[in-house]
């Protein structure tokens, strides 16, 4: 008999298994909490070692609660009237031709300047003018869709309607 075969038989594998992963848990639990980059960062100490409280919320259906929660308990992304900081976009946001638009925009001055101007044409009085032009033009759409399933007799490609 080999002496692996005795070591299964009384058990001793199974506990040194055991044994092991429970100090690898250990070990990793403390390099997580106090010796990794983001150990500085405030936030419950169960989600920073597991991923249990994710699971537990994200199959509860709660998750968005949840982290709507945390971002107000810990401030995560602070009041700017508090601090006086922003977070600026990075520069990924100016894109490959240098050309702004308001979703692009990283300089929260001309961002408020551009979100003036457009804010007129999305009013309430400025959507309701619209909505004729826009009721025509979702007619005429289902018009020709109708047309081309009319036409067609096995399926509809919506890119030809």
């Amino acid at each position: 008999m080999g002496v692996f075969t005795e070591l299964w038989d009384s058990g001793e594998v199974v506990k040194l298994a055991i044994f092991t992963l429970s100090i690898y848990g250990i070990c990793r639990s403390v390099y997580l909490l106090y010796f990794h980059p983001l150990a500085r960062f405030p936030g419950p100490k169960l989600a920073a070692v597991s991923e249990l409280s994710y699971v537990y919320h994200w199959l509860t259906g709660h998750y968005h609660e949840y982290i709507h929660k945390l971002h107000q308990k810990y401030d995560i992304y602070g009041n700017p009237s508090k601090t006086g900081q922003t977070f600026l976009k990075s520069s990924f946001y100016a894109g490959p031709s240098g050309y702004s638009t308001i979703v692009m925009e990283r300089d929260p001055i001309k961002h408020k300047e551009t979100k003036k101007l457009l804010s007129y044409g999305f009013s309430a009085k400025e959507l309701q003018a619209q909505e004729p032009i826009l009721k025509t033009n979702l007619d005429m759409l289902i018009t020709q869709i109708d047309n081309q399933i009319a036409a067609e007799k096995e399926g509809l490609s919506l890119n030809k309607a």
